[in-house]
């Protein structure tokens, strides 16, 4: 445990090439537990929690490739599928609960069962709240937290393959888990199987009026999920490193300075299912991110589109980046009582139109100011409007994130 407590502190066991952040906000995001749980992995790669199969890194013989088989089934995957659950439930449905606190509700208890090959597996987030204080789209949010917050996780890992320019074999279960969280979920759901997913159909259907959402057709659209090159590049890496001993590759698309790659995926929110069209662009080992999303349910529509490049400048001691997304959505007062739960369902239900949308925008700056040698300070500070993006409240509220970052 002290060895672990100084590699965090002052050791240069981190990738020199793709820093980590230790981070914090004040209602455990998702994009602060990604971070966090990520650092911690890395510091346990790092470690010599493997030093059993060290000996046979690079061996062909077939018992050094049964050695590091096992080390990835025995060891990593359940510590993978542990981190994986924990994201989708401390910081995926425990984030949405802690953001309504000020109306009473909170987190009661969290149950984890004993992960897969040891155990079946699976993870609960019991909670109160009030129907009659929280309004019907937050309720939804907390429905479909643990997704959301998978996603989110999926994202940080790529950027982490992207600055290092490989895929870590010993996270490729990880990212499986949290990229296709939503795609296993829905997929693996029946009809009043009382899960995340049936119990998302119910909310849409029961709060929009117009809502025909159903498990059949959430089925389709959540295979689009496997247009993401990662995935494969995740499950090449397992089969590489069992093979060989070394990392997997992350072939991109190049021209002229940058490396591009393409993605697609699906996801959920208060107004519906949305697709992603995503984008990785890679210029000196400093990724950039981009998107576009769009959606229709209801008789409404909404879309979007962000850019997140964390290393625009680099000055000295100092690194400076940003954030900004940008929406239309569907325009709700999510202050006005006459949409909370209780109100929404007795009355049978929102009666939407197109008619009223609204713009929205969350922006914040990314600053990194170098400590040591191996560490610095991280702060995320900005500000979101009224609206729905992965990962923030769904009021209006400040952004505020500190941290520290390590090489």
């Amino acid at each position: 445990m002290k060895k672990v407590m100084l590699s965090l502190l002052f050791a240069s066991s981190l990738a020199a090439d793709a820093g980590y952040n230790l981070i914090y906000d004040s209602h455990l995001s998702p994009y602060a537990g990604a971070e966090d749980l990520l650092a911690t992995h890395t510091i346990l790669e790092e470690s010599k929690i493997d030093q059993f199969t060290m000996l046979y890194r690079f061996s062909p013989n077939p018992m050094a490739k049964i050695a590091r088989a096992g080390e990835l089934i025995l060891l990593w995957a359940p510590l993978n599928y542990c981190t994986a659950v924990a994201q989708h439930e401390v910081f995926g449905h425990g984030y949405r609960v802690r953001n309504l606190d000020s109306l009473g509700a909170r987190v009661t208890n969290y149950k984890f069962g004993v992960p897969p090959p040891y155990g079946h597996g699976g993870g609960v987030t019991q909670f109160y709240w009030y129907p009659s204080k929280t309004n019907a789209f937050d309720k939804i949010a907390i429905t479909f937290g643990g997704v959301e917050a998978s996603g989110i996780f999926a994202n940080r890992i790529r950027f982490q393959w992207l600055k290092k320019g490989q895929v870590s074999p010993r996270q490729s279960v990880l990212y499986l888990l949290s990229e296709h969280d939503l795609t296993r979920y829905t997929l693996m759901t029946k009809n009043g199987d009382k899960g995340d997913i049936d119990f998302y159909i119910q909310e849409m259907n029961a709060v929009y009026n117009h809502g025909n959402l159903s498990l059949a057709s959430l089925k389709k659209e959540v295979l689009v999920n496997f247009l993401d090159p990662f995935t494969y590049y995740s499950l090449f890496a397992w089969y590489n490193f069992i093979m060989n001993g070394n990392e997997g590759p992350l072939p991109m698309i190049s021209f002229r300075n940058y490396r591009y790659l393409p993605g697609f995926r699906l996801g959920l929110t208060p107004f519906g299912t949305e697709y992603y069209a995503e984008n990785f662009l890679l210029k000196d080992n400093k990724p950039i991110y981009f998107y576009l999303r769009g959606g229709q349910f209801a008789d409404l529509t909404h879309f979007g589109a962000g850019i997140q490049c964390p290393h625009l400048w680099d000055i000295a001691s100092f690194s400076l980046g940003f954030r900004v997304d940008l929406w239309n959505q569907p325009e709700f007062d999510f202050s006005d009582p006459q949409f909370n739960w209780r109100a929404v369902t007795s009355r049978g239900g929102i009666f939407p139109t197109n008619e009223n949308s609204r713009l929205g925008i969350s922006y914040s700056i990314l600053a990194e100011r170098k400590l040591w040698d191996s560490g610095a300070f991280f702060l995320q500070c900005g500000f979101k409007s009224e609206g729905f993006v992965p990962g923030e409240e769904l009021g209006a509220s400040p952004i505020l994130r500190v941290g520290i970052t390590l090489w």
